[in-house]
């Protein structure tokens, strides 16, 4: 008998499946004891398939033979995450825009802020130079 059958086989047994024996032409067969529904499968299966059929067939019976993956994250909990996330990427591009901000673009605000403040003092809405005694 092939090894994955064996395998498969004492898996489904633990699950409370009972191993029926051989057919006979050779096929292994194992029977779910609350409905007395019965899967047959080749102990040596030619076709690569036949073990994800036999599973298929042993768990739309009698229910997953697989280990429990739990039951993951709510709809709530995945979007709390992914707002996380967004807020995060938000902050780092705010963080690296600031820092990244080129000289062209610094001088140039600090060209016209100089002549707005030149041109507030010189129509006398700002302070004045020092040394000028006002206009």
């Amino acid at each position: 008998m092939n090894k994955e059958v064996r395998e498969l086989i004492a898996r489904a047994k633990r699950h409370g499946w009972i191993d029926d024996g051989y057919t006979g032409k050779g096929h292994r067969r194992l029977v779910w004891p609350a409905t007395g529904e019965a899967v047959v499968m080749a102990s040596t299966p030619s076709e690569p398939s036949g073990l994800k059929w036999a599973l298929r067939d042993l768990e739309r019976i009698g229910g997953p033979l697989g280990e429990s993956r739990g039951r993951g994250r709510s709809k709530d909990q995945r979007r709390a995450e992914q707002d996380r996330a967004k807020t995060l990427q938000r902050a780092t591009r705010e963080r690296r825009r600031a820092r990244e901000r080129p000289p062209a673009v610094a001088a140039a605000e600090d060209g016209w802020k100089a002549q707005l403040a030149r041109l507030a003092v010189e129509r006398g809405f700002g302070d004045t130079p020092a040394g000028t005694g006002g206009v």
